[in-house]
């Protein structure tokens, strides 16, 4: 019985063929076609993820600009939009201001290499400064506008990414209270 068993074997062995060489350079080529699909859907995925990471922190930082800006020129009594040529950062726009309680206050926001800063100064103490902005590009611009109302017009823009860089402009529009 043990002999018949081996002799079964032995026979379907032999029949056995295995697979031919234009089976497995067709397995092969099927096989490279959809790991080659699969890597170029995780680069697009990988891609556009960093894509709209770069986006919404190029919005953030311009509405976050624009928010502060904005904020202190609704309260102001005076806007300056001149440049003081004697530092060395570029003042986009400095705003003064009073308050219910008679406290004077003073606000200059700077432009140097890509950063915004804010310069807050209350009753001529000493002045706190506080990035508000990174990524900012040159081409940003204060603006005061006196034909219609007295209104402060700023265009921010920011650029970040590198292979394949972000920019985003928004324009804050902001009129003044009225002077007393």
């Amino acid at each position: 019985m043990f002999n018949k068993l081996l002799k079964v074997l032995r026979i379907k062995h032999n029949k056995q063929q295995g697979f031919t060489l234009i089976e497995l350079m067709v397995a092969l080529a099927v096989s490279s076609i959809i790991l080659s699909g699969i890597t170029v859907t995780i680069y697009q995925i990988v891609s556009i993820n960093a894509l709209a990471s770069n986006r919404m922190y190029a919005v953030n930082q311009v509405q976050n600009a624009g928010y502060w800006i904005s904020n202190d020129a609704e309260m102001a009594h005076a806007i300056d939009v001149n440049d003081d040529i004697g530092t060395p950062d570029l003042e986009l726009v400095t705003i003064d201001w009073v308050d219910w309680d008679g406290n004077t206050h003073k606000s200059v926001y700077t432009l140097a290499g890509g950063i915004i800063k804010r310069s807050y100064i209350l009753n001529l103490g000493t002045p706190v400064e506080t990035i508000i902005a990174q990524n900012i590009n040159p081409s940003t611009s204060c603006v005061l506008d006196e034909t219609y109302y007295k209104r402060l017009i700023v265009t921010l823009s920011a650029t970040v990414g590198g292979f394949k860089p972000v920019t985003v402009n928004r324009i804050y529009e902001t009129i003044p209270r009225p002077s007393v």
